[in-house]
Parts: C-alpha cells; sequence; structure tokens
C-alpha cells in the first residue's frame, strides 16, 4: 500500500477512498487494491465415540473382545488396509505398511511381500522387515499361546509350518519357528510359503488381520514375563507403540479413551478426523442424551432410541452377520447337569421350545433359527449361501416355524428326562451381558415362556454378567469341567463367513483354541480339515455340499442353540459425511475415513 501510494503521489491523482467491498459468496471478495479477507481455519474434525463396552487391553495379538477390536483397530499398523471403494458400496484392500500388492512365483505357493520404505512408528522410528518378523513370532509364540494364534497361523490363508510352531510346545513336535514359512529375504522384503495355493485377495486379507498387526520390540520385549508364558504389552500407555491411523494419548481404562490423528501413517490422507473422544457409557437413554447434545457422533439405536427416531430418514440398518446363540456348558462339573447338557436331545428340545418369533418382536430382533448368517457368500456369482437351495431345504427339515414347536419341545424335554431318571425341576442359569438390553429381554421372556412350554420341568435363572466375564466364564470350561454356568448367550462375527461362510463353523471344533467350550461334533471337525485342502477349497460347489453337511450336523447335534440375529439401527450426527452410502462387512459405513460436513 505505501508503495501504491508513492506511485500515486508521483503521477499527480487526487487521494480517494475505497468504496466499501460487499463479500460476492463464492468469488473474489477483494478490489484492485485492497488486502484480502484472511481465510478462517477450518474447524477442527472431532468425532465423538460413545461405546457400551469396556476394553481391556491394546495388545492386538491378545484381542479378543469385541470392545477391544474397536479401539485395536484404530491403533495398529498391518500390510494391508480395507478402506471404502470410490463407488461407495464397496471395500477394497490397499497397500500400507506394505509397498504393493503381494507376487507369487510359479509354484503359487510362495508369496513376496515388498515392504514400504518410508514406513515408520508414530514416533518416527523406521519400520522395517526385522520388526514384522518379531511381531509375528511373538503372536505364534508356543509359550505364550494367544487364543488368536490359531488364525493367524491359518485364518483366510494357512502359512507353511505356522500352526505345528504355534503348537509345538503342547504337541512337542519338533517344529521351530525357523521351519515357518514366513522369511526376510532383505530389510524390506519379506517372503511368505502357505501351505496351499490361494488368490491374491486372499493374501491380503490374512495380512490385514489384527493378529498379524506389528508390536514394538523394544518395549514388548519387558512385557514378557520370565517364564515366556504371559505378556502385559497393552495393559498401559507406557507399555505400548502405536503406528496405526490414530494414536492414543489419553486411556482412562473402561472410561475415557482420546485418539489424535498419526500424520505418520501411510495412508495419513485418507484420515479426515483430528481427534477421537471416545466413552464407555454402557446406559442407552445416556447415550441417546449424549447424542442429541452433541455429545456423541454416532448413535446405535435401541428400544428407547428407536420409539423416537424409529421414522426418521437419517435412520441407517442392516442385518448383523452375527448370529445370537445359547451356549451349552459341554464340561459341566455337576454330573446330573452334564449328563442332560451333553444330550443332543435335551439341546434339541430347548431349541424347539424357543419362540423365536415373539422374541424377536420384543427385543427388535430377526428370528434366526439357522447357524449360518445371511451374510456369507457361497458362490464366486454372488450367491449367499442362505439363497441355496441346499440351506433353504435344511431350515425347512429342522427349523420350521422358526424353531418353534412347543408341543415336540415338551415331548422330546419328557423322554429325555425320564431316560436320564429326572424328576423335579431342572435348574438352568442363563448368562446375559448386562449392558445388552436385547439379550436381557431375550433371557427374561425364555424364563416366563420356559414356565409354560415345559411344564416347571425346566427353571431359568437369568444371571446379568459383564462381557468380559461372560467370555471368561465359558473359556474356563475350555481347560477344565466347571459348575458354574449352563447357559450362556454368545455370538461370532467373523469376518471369513463373509466370503467363505463354512469357517464358521471352525469356532465350534475340538481344536479351536478361542472356541468358548468343549464341542465334540466329528462330523463338523473332519468337514472343516477337508474344506482346508486345496483340492476341495478350490471347488466351490464341493465345498458348498461340506457346508450344508455341516450345518446339518450341528442341527443333529444342536451344538449350540441359534435364537436370534440383531438387526443394527444407528444415526449418525449432521456434521458426519460417511464415505459409504451401505453397510459393507469390514469397515462398516466407514466412519473412521469420514470427512466433516
Amino acid at each position: 500500500l505505501t508503495v501504491i501510494g508513492m506511485l500515486a503521489g508521483c503521477a499527480k491523482e487526487p487521494e480517494k477512498t475505497p468504496d466499501p467491498v460487499t463479500p460476492a459468496p463464492g468469488g473474489d471478495n477483494t478490489k484492485p487494491g485492497t488486502t484480502p479477507d484472511p481465510v478462517k481455519p477450518a474447524e477442527p474434525f472431532v468425532y465423538y465415540y460413545v461405546r457400551s463396552s469396556e476394553e481391556t487391553v491394546l495388545n492386538p495379538h491378545d484381542s479378543n473382545l469385541t470392545a477391544n477390536y474397536n479401539v485395536n483397530d484404530r491403533v495398529i499398523g498391518v500390510l494391508y488396509n480395507q478402506v471404502p471403494a470410490e463407488d461407495g458400496v464397496s471395500g477394497k484392500y490397499i497397500p500400507t505398511f506394505a509397498a504393493a500388492e503381494p507376487e507369487v512365483d510359479a509354484t503359487g505357493y510362495v508369496w513376496t511381500i515388498k515392504l514400504n520404505k518410508d514406513a515408520v512408528w508414530a514416533d518416527g522410528t523406521p519400520i522395517n522387515a526385522d520388526d514384522w518378523m518379531y511381531s509375528w513370532s511373538q503372536t505364534l509364540s508356543p509359550k505364550l499361546l494367544y487364543g488368536t494364534g490359531e488364525s493367524a497361523a491359518k485364518g483366510t490363508v494357512e502359512i507353511k509350518n505356522a500352526f505345528q510352531y504355534y503348537k509345538s510346545e503342547s504337541d512337542k513336535n519338533g517344529v521351530k519357528w525357523e521351519d515357518v514359512g514366513l522369511k526376510k529375504i532383505d530389510d524390506y522384503t519379506i517372503e511368505v510359503t502357505l501351505a496351499q495355493k490361494y488368490f491374491k485377495g486372499e493374501v491380503m486379507r490374512h495380512f490385514s488381520s489384527r493378529t498379524l498387526a506389528l508390536v514394538k520390540k523394544d518395549i514388548y520385549e519387558k512385557c514378557i514375563a520370565a517364564d515366556g508364558a504371559s505378556c502385559d504389552y497393552g495393559s498401559s500407555l507406557d507399555k505400548v507403540a502405536f503406528c496405526g491411523p490414530f494414536v492414543i494419548t489419553q486411556w482412562s481404562k473402561g472410561t475415557e479413551i482420546i485418539f489424535e490423528k498419526n500424520p505418520n501413517w501411510p495412508q495419513a490422507d485418507r484420515i479426515h478426523i483430528d481427534k477421537i473422544i471416545s466413552r464407555v457409557v454402557t446406559d442407552e437413554s445416556t447415550r441417546l442424551e449424549l447424542f442429541e447434545k452433541g455429545e456423541a457422533s454416532f448413535i446405535d439405536l435401541g428400544t428407547n432410541g428407536l420409539a423416537k427416531y424409529g421414522e426418521d430418514p437419517r435412520v441407517r440398518s442392516y442385518d448383523s452377520q452375527t448370529i445370537n446363540t445359547l451356549e451349552v456348558n459341554h464340561n459341566h462339573a455337576d454330573p446330573e447337569l452334564a449328563k442332560l447338557l451333553n444330550d443332543p436331545e435335551f439341546r434339541t428340545a430347548l431349541f424347539y421350545g424357543l419362540d423365536r418369533k415373539a422374541i424377536g418382536k420384543l427385543a427388535n430382533c430377526n428370528p434366526t433359527p439357522f447357524f449360518l448368517s445371511t451374510y456369507g457368500q457361497a458362490l464366486s456369482d454372488g450367491t449367499m449361501y442362505r439363497q441355496t437351495d441346499g440351506a433353504k431345504a435344511l431350515v425347512e427339515k429342522y427349523a420350521p416355524n422358526n424353531g418353534y414347536d412347543a408341543a415336540k419341545a415338551k415331548s422330546l424335554m419328557d423322554a429325555c428326562l425320564a431316560k436320564h431318571g429326572v424328576t423335579g425341576p431342572v435348574k438352568l442359569r442363563i448368562h446375559y451381558t448386562e449392558t445388552s438390553e436385547a439379550s436381557r429381554m431375550a433371557t427374561e421372556y425364555i424364563d416366563a415362556q420356559f414356565d409354560i412350554v415345559y411344564g416347571g420341568k425346566i427353571d431359568i435363572e437369568p444371571a446379568a454378567i459383564a462381557s468380559s466375564a461372560r467370555l471368561q466364564l465359558m473359556r474356563d470350561s475350555q481347560k477344565q469341567a466347571v459348575g458354574t454356568w449352563e447357559l450362556c448367550w454368545s455370538s461370532w462375527g467373523l469376518g471369513a463367513e463373509a466370503y467363505t461362510p463354512w469357517k464358521k463353523f471352525q469356532v465350534y471344533t475340538s481344536t479351536k483354541s478361542n472356541r468358548y467350550t468343549n464341542y465334540r461334533n466329528e462330523v463338523v471337525n473332519q468337514l472343516c480339515v477337508e474344506n482346508e485342502k486345496e483340492e476341495v477349497r478350490l471347488d466351490e460347489q464341493l465345498t458348498l455340499q461340506n457346508t450344508f453337511k455341516m450345518e446339518e450336523a450341528m442341527y443333529q447335534d444342536m451344538t449350540c442353540i441359534p435364537v436370534y440375529g440383531k438387526t443394527s439401527y444407528m444415526m449418525y450426527a449432521e456434521n458426519v459425511d460417511l464415505p459409504l452410502d451401505v453397510y459393507v462387512p469390514g469397515p462398516g459405513f466407514g466412519w473412521m475415513y469420514s470427512s466433516q460436513k
């Protein structure tokens, strides 16, 4: 302005007062000779993430709870990540800590993965092949024997000798770490040898698993107990390191977590959220109140929320791939109860005594009298498992009328109790998660319904329990006979089921390390092994036929009792611009990649 004034003076032009400028939306709000208004910086995008259950640990290798997934998946580093696709209706896998998609050799078994040379931990420490090899040796550690180790060894793909190494301490099979099909070629190249031939997409999906995520060696080794059998990595912020999309800056366990965007994540440009404030709020009414006050960016609508917002156009919904089942204690310490609980006739009698339609109406759920969800794609042409004639025939045969037949239930129960010489009422505790409104309502309904169906011969005792305690209750029965539970609500939401439905049955095999109880279904055991064979796995029709056989075996044995599938209803805050228009297994609606409106 000084220079302009001097020039004007030299030209002997009279001074003039500039006319006031009226801002024009979207245009140039200045006139020649004026200073433009400073651009107002965008407000930071803070996402308020309210959760209903408590996390327990930040170790991705020991992450068995959904509550832990919801935290760990924000901060971990994996080779490939599933992100929303540009079409807004699907997801795709992209390299993150890998530099490119994996490449296979002429044999079809050996894959080469090039690593991202620019990858670093959140603190800037470089990441190379040694970090990956160390992390994988720990998730597969035969001494630590994490419940997730089996999935790391043979989840979507099977790594050569990985499962054998993972079981080497207990099986005494002599397999060593150097025998496992994971090799460092150089600082930024890893070679993976698989037990069978797989497609590239399967390899990428396997190495996107949190069980194969990075852990930081210098911290991790200080967290391993002297006997090598336990590790408290991730039990506090000074015992964990981050390299994922976000880092945790504050952690009040089970109460509140503050996440900050990690600018060093290889795909940081995809993240538009600056901060996540995550709180645990168990009461639905309180969560709804927080949403209405703008202190929650998302609300999962239960009975109260649907009553108020059920017709709101902002409501999104999807049928969960998770089926809620009543687990049966197959390893009960009471010999009399053990006889009943281990009798398929007793379990089948309970199956037919459940009015799933009434339960569904009461708890805003879908009656689900089958073992595999509607989310599993069985054939490459897009045919879903539940759409196949074979799957429909199984439901028609074993579960007409949503599996409810009161007369049949009482007849089977009377015969079973007489066979075992039981005359008095059989007391069965049903443990449900104290924060789950649906399981509470279902349990209370079953309590009242069974009195009528079985004429007082089955006495249900509802028992509220924390989610983590409920899981521990069930898994204790893997190691020894326990008398602390008879029936317990459970649910498996496995990503693998979306692409290979039969893999849902793996959690009901007698060898699965993270199973709920001691299952003994030999048909399922054998066919799960059969379907892993290369000649079967690559033949989708043969795989499908085996899947029919497994579901039928589950009906005949009634290994567990399927009851309902939850339809999830939710709303997002007005300022959240979601990248996906439909729910996609994996990223969901893609809230972590959302933008601020």
